[in-house]
């Protein structure tokens, strides 16, 4: 929730100002950066893996196809990553 003033809207005074533009500061979502040690391929892979091994635990049903799935859409997403790095 963005805090702003209305058109119309003044402040009483430079004090009450500060004041408001401090909280309307704390309410604003930072973007968390940081470099990726690993690539693309290799999280893809760790995941796919991952969600492997969770199905395998799981009995047949619905659940352990879901992560099957998703383990083979990781896949998918590693031989589209490797075919877009080849023709660039």
């Amino acid at each position: 929730m963005f805090l702003r003033p209305r058109s119309n809207q003044t402040y009483s005074s430079p004090k009450r100002q500060a004041e408001f533009h401090q909280r309307e500061f704390r309410l604003i979502k930072r973007r968390r950066r940081f470099k990726q040690t690993l690539s693309l391929e290799c999280r893809l892979t760790q995941f796919a893996s991952s969600l492997r091994e969770q199905a395998d635990q799981k009995p047949p049903g619905e659940e352990r196809n879901s992560l099957l799935k998703r383990a083979h859409n990781a896949d998918r997403a590693i031989d589209l990553e490797r075919q877009l790095r080849e023709h660039h």
